[in-house]
């Protein structure tokens, strides 16, 4: 996953969720260089239920959306090479997937899966093409309402400086155990075991990569269990970067840092499973110094505690390497253990209006 915290970064979700916070949001004039990271107040960009930058229409199988969303909730017009997005899926009559790209055809990844009747959500770096971005479900056999919320973007243009984020045309599938893609040899990854991974794929340089934006999923899992990614080398983490359930494959979007170019996967589960982990983008290796640029941190747990439903409470997410002056952004992954009714998590910035966004949704026992 995605325990990295930086400057200017970002805010995501899911059963395991990405989610960016923020000492305060950064302003656009304070972000000028290329491939940085410019946070906002999450706003709803998109959604098919009321027909907010899209067609007011359920989503059907195979069917490609534009959601011409450039201008609206604090994205500029123009200079913005990729955004920052939480995507959920609502009421969906069958199981799919759903994949987001910038131009271009889909490409043969997916953000997010999901099962008949289930709300689904997972955090998506996208490009930005035109006005927009598209969405396509490309696996149901039914059809599914989708919303796009928007916690930030990045600045176009040629990203040269250290923590500037590079976004890849369209996404990559740098390793698959099945076929043997960045690993030493093809095999699914065994149960309660841990392989060495070499991200590889067009657009991705062999040096100079100081972390992966990335979707990670589970093919065809016997036993539940969830999938670890860490830098190579490195103690591995508390926080597991995807959960999943027997017989039931699952996504999630991670921000891993490499070293030397590797990352470690672990799998918790007793039985083995396949893995795929595809690459949308990476920031650039280095130390960070320009506004809106990426530092990635060791794994820490910053909060661990229970909630009621409809309960508010603050987490500290500074100190301990985070830095604490205003602008800082932390990109942090949230989880949810053993809900007893379905629901939703909120996670944004204190001291300030909850926005009407949802960073993770979850289901009873999810």
């Amino acid at each position: 996953m995605r325990r990295l915290v930086a400057v200017p970064l970002v805010a995501a979700l899911v059963p395991l969720g990405v989610a960016v916070v923020a000492a305060a949001p950064a302003h656009a004039a304070t972000v000028s260089t290329p491939g940085g990271y410019v946070a906002v107040s999450p706003k709803r960009v998109a959604d098919t239920r009321v027909g907010l930058n899209v067609p007011k229409a359920r989503v059907r199988a195979g069917q490609t959306v534009t959601a011409a969303i450039l201008g609206h909730g604090g994205l500029p017009g123009s200079d913005v090479s990729a955004v920052q997005v939480t995507i959920t899926v609502l009421s969906p009559t069958a199981g799919g997937g759903i994949t987001a790209f910038g131009g271009g055809s889909a490409p043969g990844t997916t953000n997010l899966q999901f099962s008949a009747g289930q709300a689904v959500s997972d955090e998506a770096i996208v490009p930005v093409a035109g006005r927009g971005i598209r969405v396509k479900d490309t696996q149901s056999s039914g059809t599914v309402d989708v919303i796009v919320d928007l916690q930030g973007y990045y600045r176009a243009g040629t990203p040269t400086q250290p923590g500037a984020y590079h976004p890849l045309p369209s996404a990559v599938r740098a390793i698959d155990t099945r076929t043997g893609t960045g690993l030493a040899r093809r095999a699914p990854l065994g149960g309660r075991a841990a392989v060495v991974a070499t991200p590889r794929g067009t657009g991705l340089p062999a040096t100079g990569v100081g972390a992966v934006a990335v979707t990670i999923t589970a093919v065809g899992p016997t036993r539940p269990g969830s999938i670890v990614a860490w830098p190579y080398g490195s103690g591995r983490p508390l926080s597991a970067s995807l959960y999943f359930a027997a017989r039931k494959g699952g996504s999630a979007f991670a921000v891993v840092p490499l070293a030397g170019g590797h990352l470690d996967l672990y799998n918790s589960a007793t039985a083995a499973v396949n893995v795929v982990v595809d690459v949308v983008g990476y920031y650039a290796a280095g130390v960070p110094t320009a506004a809106g640029a990426f530092g990635p941190l060791a794994a820490q747990r910053v909060y661990a505690a229970g909630f009621a439903a409809g309960q508010t409470k603050p987490v500290r997410v500074t100190g301990a390497g985070v830095p604490r002056p205003g602008g800082t952004v932390a990109l942090v992954s949230i989880t949810v253990v053993s809900p007893s009714r379905g629901g939703g998590i909120t996670a944004w910035q204190s001291a300030v209006a909850r926005p009407g966004t949802t960073t993770m949704q979850f289901s009873a026992g999810q």
